[in-house]
């Protein structure tokens, strides 16, 4: 008689125990805490109850710290079952500060059961130690309960109603959140090589300066190909430079620490070229060229304020200026009419 009711209480045990498991992606600077160091903190606050477990996660955390005019700057992320939380930002002058709020802010959504358990028993033990003599305790403040404070507090940008009728429900539907974008500059600088744009493969030199709204990126382009020659026969060829540039939209979507970007340019150069050889008198000829660049590329760390970035570039020539030269016998230059930019270098965002 006596295995029943010690089922239902082992039982009742177990899913007290229940582990919750969290996706926790952590990017800081070297200085600050390591992820282990949240993670351990997040399962000490929930008493075990919430583990980083990637594999059987039911939460993800996204908590990137950046450096900071006042010192360092934490913008947090969550996705529940319910769907992802309105992004939290907070500052603080010490890293080790925002690592434990990023602790506490994922207990309280995880199992904010097990950490109001939690810090209430930690506060009744703090009580007991600093507790006043009898005779000048106030039985108002002995008898009010601990209470954690919440870190998602109600959105200023939400107009909540009145509540009314007899059961207390809501007499009127909130109204919808206004969304919130995030919006940033972004400057590049890229080199590395080029084919097809100018009379022999050459290296290419360029950057950008462009602004970001959440996936979208638009931005101003300027690039310089250096010259290379092309010799036609012994004494006479044609050397020739590509400078140029023009505006370009992208869509970037994230994976995880990566950004690809998938966009399109529209760009005018000018082609500056000469004879060259014993047999040829040059002269410098500057000619318009203009292209089309479907562009395709990645970017890594994606949430780092300075960041790496890869890219291909394929150009469609839409107007190819030649180059002709007085020779013993007339030799023209012609540029292609399909060219590709193989580029790399840093990125920085700003703020």
């Amino acid at each position: 008689m006596t295995s029943f009711p010690f089922a239902i209480t082992l039982a009742a045990d177990l899913a007290r125990v229940a582990l919750t498991g969290v996706d926790l992606r952590w990017v800081a600077p070297s200085t600050c805490p390591g992820e282990q160091v949240v993670a351990d903190d997040l399962t000490a606050l929930t008493a075990g109850a919430v583990v980083v477990r990637p594999d059987e996660a039911v939460v993800t955390a996204n908590a990137v710290i950046e450096l900071h005019a006042q010192g360092f700057k934490l913008r947090l992320e969550l996705v529940t079952p319910e769907g992802p939380r309105p992004p939290r930002e907070l500052e603080a002058e010490r890293c080790e500060t925002l690592a434990q709020a990023t602790a506490m802010m994922i207990a309280v959504e995880a199992a904010p059961i097990e950490t109001a358990e939690h810090l209430g028993t930690r506060l009744e033990t703090t009580v007991d130690v600093v507790a006043l003599p009898p005779a000048i305790q106030e039985p108002a403040i002995q008898e009010q309960p601990p209470t954690v404070p919440d870190p998602f507090p109600p959105d200023p940008d939400v107009n909540h109603r009145d509540v009314g009728g007899p059961t207390g429900t809501s007499t009127d539907a909130l109204e919808p959140r206004r969304p919130r974008f995030d919006h940033r500059a972004v400057l590049g600088l890229w080199g590395g090589v080029a084919v097809g744009l100018v009379p022999a493969t050459s290296g290419v030199l360029g950057g950008d300066v462009g602004w970001q709204v959440d996936a979208f990126h638009l931005a101003l382009v300027g690039w310089h190909v250096f010259a290379a020659t092309h010799d036609f026969s012994e004494g006479v060829g044609i050397r020739a430079s590509l400078s140029g540039g023009g505006i370009r939209v992208a869509w970037t979507p994230r994976v995880r620490d990566l950004a690809f970007r998938v966009g399109l340019a529209v760009e005018g150069a000018m082609l500056t070229g000469r004879g060259v050889g014993e047999q040829v008198d040059g002269e410098d000829s500057r000619t318009f060229w203009m292209g089309l660049t479907p562009v395709f590329g990645l970017t890594f760390p994606a949430r780092s304020r300075i960041r790496f970035m890869a890219e291909v570039d394929t150009t469609i020539v839409v107007r190819r200026p030649g180059i002709y030269l007085a020779a013993p016998e007339d030799v023209a230059f012609r540029t292609a009419g399909f060219g590709v930019r193989v580029i790399v270098g840093p990125q920085l965002r700003l703020p």
